[in-house]
C-alpha cells in the first residue's frame, strides 16, 4: 500500500511575502471605502464645484488604473517585481498625501489619478510576488488566503472608512493611509525577494494606452457634463469626435499589435466574450450604486456617514458570506447560470427599492430585503462572471486573458462612477432648513436616485442574459 504523499512544506518567508503582498490588497479596497463615504464631505468642502466634475475622483482613478494595469506588468518583467512593487507604493502615498492636504478639486482629481497610477503598479504584481514563493502544488493555499483577506476587506471597508470619516474628518483617513503605506514600505524592502529579471520581457504596445484613455476618456467626460456644458456645447462635440477618433484607432491596434491592451482574438471564445461582456454591465451598475448611495443616504434620509457605512456594510458582508456556497452551486450547475440567474435577481433587488424606498427612513422594510437578496445575487453574478469568463482559456493564454479581462472590468468600474452622476445630478447634495422646502428636494431627489436603481437593475438583468447566452443551444 503506498503512503500517502506529504505536502511540500511551505517556507515560513513565503508567508511574510503573501502578507506583506495581501496588505497592499487591504488598504487599496479600504481607500476605495474611504473614497465613497467621504464623497458627501468633500461635496460639502468644494460645494461650488459640480458633482460631474467631483465624481472624477472616483472615475478618474479607475480609468488610469485599468489603461497602466498592463504597462506595470510589463515594467515588472523588465526591472523587476520588486521595484515595481516599491515605486507603486512611493506612488501611491504621494496620491494619498496630495489627497489629505488638497485644497482645490483639481488637486484632490489629480491626486486620485496619482493613486491609479500607483494601485496599477501594485495590482498585477503583488500576488505574483507571494506566488513564486510557495511550492506549486501549494499554491492554492496562498490563492485562498488572498481571496480571504480581499473578501473580508471589502466588508468592513464601508464601515472603517465611515468611523474615520467621521471621527477626523474626509482627510484623516488619507493620513492614515500614507502612514500605513510607509509601514509596507519598509516591511517590503526586507521581505521581498529580489526577483529575476526576464531576459524576454512581454511586449506591450505603448501605441495602446493613450488610445483607449482617450476612447474610455471621451464619453466618460461627455456624459458626466451634459448637464453643465449642455449638448451642444462644442466641447461636448470634441469629447465624442476625440472618442469616435481613438476608438476605432484602439481596435485596430489590437487585431495587429503585440502586446496591445485588449486581444480580441479572445472574444472568438463564446464564453470568454459572455464573460467579459456580463462583467462590464455588472460594474457598470454596481459602481453607479455604490457611488451614489452614500449620497442617498446622507442626502434623503438623513443618515450620517457613520450610519450609512454600516448600511452598506449589510449588502457587502451578504455577498461575503455566500461566496462559498455559490461556489459550490456554481460547481454543479455552471458558472453561466448562476452568474445568470445572479444577474436577474440582483435586478428585482433594485426594483424592489424603486417601489417600496420613499422619503422617509424604512431601513428595515425597504432596505435589508433588497441588500439581503441583492447582496446573494451581486456575488453570484459578478465573482463568477470570472469563471465564466476564463473557464474555457488555455493555459498558454490565461495570462494574458486575465490581463485583458481586469482591465476592461476597471474601465467598466469608471463609467459606472460617471454614469451614477450623471443621472443623479445634483439631486441629495442641498437640504434647506425650512421644513416643506426640504420635503421637496427630497421628492424630487428621490426620483433621480429611483433612475439610477433602474439603471442599475437593466445592467445587472442584461449581465445575466449576456451569460445565459454563452450556453450552447439545445
Amino acid at each position: 500500500m503506498t503512503a500517502p504523499t506529504r505536502p511540500e512544506a511551505i517556507a515560513p518567508r513565503a508567508w511574510a511575502v503573501l502578507a506583506v503582498a495581501s496588505a497592499t490588497v487591504v488598504l487599496i479596497i479600504l481607500d476605495s471605502g474611504f473614497v465613497s463615504l467621504a464623497f458627501p464631505e468633500i461635496e460639502a468642502e468644494f460645494a461650488t464645484t459640480d458633482r460631474s466634475t467631483l465624481s472624477w475622483v472616483s472615475s478618474g482613478y479607475f480609468i488610469a488604473l485599468a489603461a497602466l494595469m498592463l504597462v506595470a506588468g510589463a515594467l515588472a518583467e523588465r526591472w523587476g517585481a520588486k521595484r515595481v512593487f516599491l515605486g507603486g507604493l512611493v506612488i501611491y502615498a504621494i496620491g494619498a498625501l496630495a489627497m489629505a492636504v488638497a485644497v482645490i478639486p483639481a488637486t484632490v482629481i489629480v491626486a486620485r489619478l496619482i493613486q491609479g497610477a500607483g494601485a496599477a503598479a501594485l495590482t498585477p504584481v503583488s500576488l505574483a510576488l507571494a506566488l513564486q514563493e510557495f511550492p506549486v502544488s501549494r499554491r492554492s493555499s496562498a490563492i485562498a488566503g488572498w481571496a480571504v483577506i480581499g473578501g473580508s476587506t471589502g466588508v468592513v471597508a464601508p464601515t472603517v472608512g465611515a468611523i474615520i470619516v467621521d471621527l477626523g474628518g474626509w482627510r484623516a483617513p488619507f493620513v492614515l493611509l500614507v502612514a500605513l503605506l510607509a509601514v509596507v514600505a519598509v516591511v517590503a524592502t526586507k521581505v521581498l525577494p529580489q526577483d529575476a529579471v526576464s531576459e524576454q520581457p512581454s511586449p506591450i504596445d505603448l501605441v495602446s494606452v493613450p488610445l483607449a484613455l482617450l476612447a474610455v476618456g471621451g464619453p466618460a467626460l461627455a456624459l458626466s457634463k451634459v448637464r453643465t456644458w449642455g449638448v451642444d456645447d462644442p466641447r461636448m462635440l470634441g469629447a465624442v469626435v476625440v472618442s469616435a477618433i481613438a476608438g476605432p484607432l484602439l481596435i485596430s491596434r489590437s487585431r495587429r499589435a503585440a502586446g496591445s491592451l485588449i486581444d480580441l482574438e479572445l472574444f472568438r471564445l463564446r464564453t470568454y466574450a459572455a464573460g467579459s461582456v456580463a462583467s462590464v454591465l455588472t460594474q457598470v451598475g454596481f459602481f453607479a450604486f455604490f457611488f451614489t448611495s452614500p449620497l442617498f443616504f446622507t442626502g434623503v434620509w438623513q443618515y450620517s456617514v457613520l450610519t450609512a457605512g454600516f448600511a452598506l456594510a449589510l449588502h457587502q458582508g451578504t455577498s461575503a458570506v455566500s461566496g462559498i456556497p455559490l461556489g459550490r452551486l456554481a460547481e454543479r450547475l455552471g458558472a453561466d447560470r448562476v452568474v445568470g440567474i445572479g444577474g436577474v435577481v440582483t435586478g428585482l433587488s433594485f426594483l424592489w427599492m424603486v417601489v417600496f424606498v420613499g422619503n422617509k427612513p424604512n431601513f428595515a422594510g425597504a432596505i435589508v430585503p433588497a441588500f439581503v437578496i441583492g447582496g446573494v445575487g451581486a456575488m453570484a453574478n459578478g465573482a463568477f462572471s470570472t469563471s465564466l469568463a476564463l473557464q474555457d482559456i488555455p493555459d498558454s493564454a490565461l495570462a494574458r486573458a486575465s490581463s485583458g479581462y481586469y482591465v476592461t472590468r476597471r474601465l467598466a468600474s469608471g463609467m459606472g462612477v460617471v454614469v451614477g452622476a450623471a443621472l443623479l445630478g445634483g439631486a441629495g447634495r442641498v437640504a434647506d432648513s425650512t421644513e416643506g422646502a426640504s420635503e421637496a428636494i427630497d421628492a424630487t431627489a428621490l426620483g433621480q436616485f429611483k433612475v439610477v436603481w433602474l439603471f442599475v437593475s437593466a445592467c445587472y438583468v442584461l449581465s445575466g442574459l449576456a451569460a445565459l447566452a454563452s450556453r450552447d443551444p439545445p
